[in-house]
């Protein structure tokens, strides 16, 4: 009897040791969610209105401008470059400054771009830089500051030139385009040694934001971004179930874009990125961790966001994620898994993330990844 209770008790260790089955989102069905009203979240002083950290703590570089150096809020909206997973040689530097990045679709058969939300901190050295997809343009104008970008896609039905005229980035005041050769703002943007072209396109995101308020000639103008303080907590998450990890599948193919697929595990309090591929059992062996190249540091977060909406092609790279509407979300906050949805009405406005009681959900204090999804897409989690 006692051999027969102690394999017994071996079997159950040696099952609690076995990694939980991964679970799938559903992105698609529509949760019944009563939303509450949600209003302009108020901001501590001293606090960021982005990552909820105390400005005064945060590891600010020399030359570097922001909220944290300033006490200004100009959000300065850039164009990451995510090739090959933006790992090793395509590692991307002063990433690791920004508040909130997004990840979106960027070609058809799974590659992806990266969006990059700077205000806490603007760095004098921030890149590879690169083009600007209509998306782009609706989270550039929804933040309300300054866009950067080396390039844009101008196919007819997916213009992004067209479509930063129609919502209001004025191609003198806040957009900064390092294509367009002699501007006021091109001293601000260079070519990094031993890289190759295209993605060696270095821009300083400081220098560009001391041009913000000033027209093609020279003249002051009001530049007013759109509140945008998102809502946090010192308070682990209760409710939902484990949300350990995250495999973000871009593309199942072993192929180039396979590089692009991601998994995320929390670890220390915060979610690393490893690129490469997403295993049945969500681990990281032969995966490489996302890092940013000048610091040597990994990229790291303390929220992770799943936002689905409706993605169309106007060709094999030419994405069109409808952000103004409605949608699924899912939240990895502290290890743990909630559900709930999100909700974008007017472009200008801010896109509000509802928790699963349908209040504004509350994020832990850090940076945010948010990653825009087919409604059809898999991801897992365990």
């Amino acid at each position: 009897m006692k051999k027969i209770t102690a394999l017994l008790l071996a079997a159950l260790l040696l099952l609690g040791a076995v990694p939980a089955l991964a679970e799938t989102i559903d992105g698609k069905t529509a949760r019944s969610i009563p939303l509450q009203d949600v209003g302009v979240n108020a901001v501590e002083e001293g606090i960021s209105p982005t990552t909820g950290l105390a400005l005064a703590e945060l590891d600010v570089p020399d030359d570097a401008l922001g909220l944290a150096v300033t006490g200004t809020y100009m959000p300065m909206v850039v164009q990451i470059d995510n090739q090959d997973g933006g790992v090793n040689a395509r590692a991307p530097w002063g990433l690791a400054y920004a508040d909130i990045i997004y990840e979106t679709p960027l070609h058809r058969e799974g590659a992806t771009r990266l969006t990059a939300v700077f205000s806490d901190v603007l760095p004098t050295s921030v890149g590879p830089i690169r083009s600007a997809r209509v998306a782009h343009v609706w989270i550039a104008r929804e933040w309300g500051g300054g866009f950067v970008h080396f390039g844009r896609q101008e196919y007819n039905g997916s213009n992004a030139e067209q479509e930063m005229k129609n919502v209001g980035i004025l191609r003198y005041l806040n957009r900064f385009d390092g294509t367009d050769g002699a501007k006021p703002w091109n001293k601000y943007f260079n070519a990094r040694a031993n890289l190759a072209s295209p993605h060696n396109q270095n821009a300083n995101v400081a220098g560009l934001r001391t041009l913000m308020g000033l027209n093609a000639s020279g003249e002051t103008v009001e530049v007013i971004p759109t509140e945008h303080a998102l809502r946090f907590t010192d308070e682990q998450p209760t409710g939902g179930d484990s949300g350990v990890a995250i495999g973000v599948e871009w593309s199942r193919q072993e192929s180039d874009s396979y590089a692009y697929s991601s998994t995320l595990v929390y670890q220390d309090g915060q979610y690393y990125r490893y690129m490469g591929g997403v295993k049945s059992d969500l681990s990281t062996d032969g995966l490489t961790l996302h890092v940013d190249k000048d610091l040597g540091t990994p990229i790291t977060y303390a929220n992770v966001i799943i936002q689905y909406t409706d993605v169309t092609w106007n060709g094999n790279d030419a994405p069109i994620c409808q952000m103004v509407g409605s949608g699924n979300a899912d939240y990895f906050i502290g290890g743990v898994h909630l559900q709930g949805c999100w909700e974008h009405e007017v472009l200008e406005d801010r896109t509000i993330f509802y928790g699963p009681d349908g209040s504004e959900i509350a994020l832990q204090r850090g940076k945010t990844l948010i990653i825009v999804a087919d409604r059809e897409q898999e991801i897992v989690y365990r």
